[in-house]
């Protein structure tokens, strides 16, 4: 190994590269130490030392307004991103994102939309089904108002009324039913009948009538046929017998015998009465106590006597006569001396009382009786024993003079039934229903209600919809977000000693290299040194 004295010729030639070299690595690391460092200005008294602080910390401001203007204008751009978003990659990722999110939701069991909704927007989502409701409601009303429903309907009611009127009637009201038809025509007659409207309208007609035929001098004879009265007449006449039989009775009671006493003993003390001065003396002889017994005893002896003479042919003549003469009479008198009407309110009563007796004639078993075998009979004579057409059947009924204006009528009934305020309020309680129910029904899985293929489609039919959205509002997107002024912001921002760290962590690679750039170049100046020495010294 060589001392120093013996080498000393050698690291002549050696240390101007060797320091060349350092230099030149001393240089670079300083230079780039100098980027960073100082952080803050050195100064000497009031002095300041130039070159601090270091390079990035006095153009920091100037370095992040830079790289923000090259990521928002240049990096980051609309075109740029939406490029990106057509990337078969992208769309991948967002496929398989969309199909992840619509089978985690499709396998859920879903209730009613009212329990989806949050509560805080409960009240929000009760005013959006409430106002949809309505509008449906309004246009639903607008549609069936137009004229092509119109047209459509009319033509609709025409053809079922030909339909209807063209059907059997046995069709219409089978042979089984048609007894209950009578008796619910009956019943509905019945409670017409006791309606208290019906009541007080037949005695006002009544009262009206008596009024008017009183008026007139109307007899009861004149109310009653010819044959009614003879009939009248003659069971009167044939009753003669048995009242004669009566009246023999009625003599044979003793409460009967001793009225007939009183009035026969009343009738001799008004006879004496009118005898004037003899009064007295006959008073004297005829004691009301003796007349009474007398009287009794003649009735008592006579009793069979006075049987016969009212059960003699002789009498029941007469009898029959008189009282065919008194009914004469009473037929042939006017009825306003029989009913002697004064006041408003008799006639009321009497008018009130005939309407009571007729009506409830009228609700009697009978009387309901004859009228189901009537109208019975009468249905089957006008059906033809149900075999006629209905409209042959109502033409009967009616008329054929009035069967077109009966179908006219029916058809105005019908459409009228169709646009009346009851159809109306029926639409608007059959949306609220639906509405109701579609609210509050639970949903349940919706994999269940929509097929596999059904839901592929959907999710890239989400996919291509969000995909276009994206792209169409990311010009305005990149625009709002200000990415430029962001990037600058957050640099900004940035503690030093990170940025430091930061660009340090990026560039440590390059930085080491070119510290050894540095060497080698200061390397090549020293060996350019030393060519030049050893030239200088020949």
């Amino acid at each position: 190994m060589l001392s120093i004295t013996e080498s000393a010729p050698y690291l002549v030639y050696l240390a101007p590269p060797l320091v060349g070299a350092f230099i030149g690595y001393l240089t670079n690391r300083v230079a780039i130490r100098m980027l960073f460092r100082p952080l803050k200005t050195w100064r000497i008294g009031r002095l300041k030392i130039p070159m601090t602080p270091g390079v990035i910390p006095s153009k920091r401001h100037q370095l992040a307004d830079n790289i923000g203007e090259m990521v928002g204008e240049h990096l980051l751009t609309s075109d740029e991103i939406s490029n990106s978003l057509q990337r078969e990659a992208f769309q991948e990722h967002l496929q398989n994102l969309i199909e992840s999110s619509v089978a985690s939701t499709m396998k859920k069991d879903l209730g009613s939309l009212k329990t989806i909704i949050p509560p805080t927007y409960r009240t929000y989502f009760d005013i959006a089904v409430k106002t949809t409701s309505y509008q449906i409601k309004e246009r639903l009303h607008t549609y069936l108002r137009g004229d092509d429903v119109s047209r459509i309907l009319e033509e609709a009611v025409e053809s079922w009324i030909d339909m209807v009127l063209a059907s059997r009637i046995d069709n219409l009201v089978p042979a089984d039913q048609q007894g209950l038809l009578t008796a619910r025509l009956i019943d509905a007659f019945i409670q017409m009948v006791h309606n208290p409207a019906t009541e007080t309208q037949l005695a006002s007609r009544i009262s009206e009538e008596i009024i008017s035929f009183t008026g007139e001098g109307g007899t009861c004879a004149d109310l009653l046929p010819e044959n009614i009265r003879e009939a009248i007449l003659e069971a009167v006449r044939d009753q003669t017998p048995r009242l004669l039989k009566q009246a023999a009775r009625l003599l044979e009671d003793p409460e009967v015998k001793n009225r007939l006493v009183e009035a026969l003993i009343e009738a001799i003390e008004e006879f004496v009465e009118t005898l004037g001065p003899m009064s007295n003396m006959v008073k004297g002889f005829l004691k009301r106590e003796l007349l009474d017994q007398k009287i009794k005893e003649y009735l008592d002896d006579k009793q069979e006597g006075i049987s016969s003479f009212f059960q003699d042919h002789y009498i029941e003549i007469r009898v029959r006569a008189a009282l065919g003469e008194r009914l004469d009479s009473v037929l042939a008198a006017p009825l306003s001396d029989i009913l002697r009407i004064e006041q408003t309110e008799e006639l009321d009563t009497i008018s009130e009382l005939i309407a009571q007796k007729f009506l409830g004639l009228l609700d009697a078993h009978k009387t309901r009786q004859m009228l189901g075998r009537f109208l019975q009979a009468y249905f089957t004579q006008i059906t033809a024993g149900g075999e006629q057409a209905t409209g042959k059947t109502i033409e009967k009924i009616i008329g054929a003079e009035h069967y077109g204006d009966f179908r006219v009528r029916l058809r105005e009934l019908l459409v009228g039934a169709f646009y009346s305020p009851e159809t109306t309020r029926f639409v608007d309680r059959i949306v609220d229903d639906l509405s109701e129910q579609l609210v509050n029904k639970p949903i349940g899985r919706l994999d269940h209600l929509i097929p596999k293929g059904v839901a592929g489609a959907l999710c890239t039919s989400l996919r291509e919809m969000t995909t276009r959205l994206l792209i169409s509002e990311v010009p305005g997107i990149v625009k709002s977000l200000n990415i430029r002024k962001i990037v600058t912001d957050r640099i900004d921002s940035f503690d030093l000693l990170r940025l430091e760290q930061l660009l340090l962590s990026i560039m440590a690679e390059q930085f080491k290299y070119i510290n050894l750039f540095g060497a080698l170049l200061g390397f090549i100046i020293g060996c350019a040194n030393l060519l030049f020495m050893i030239g200088a010294g020949r």
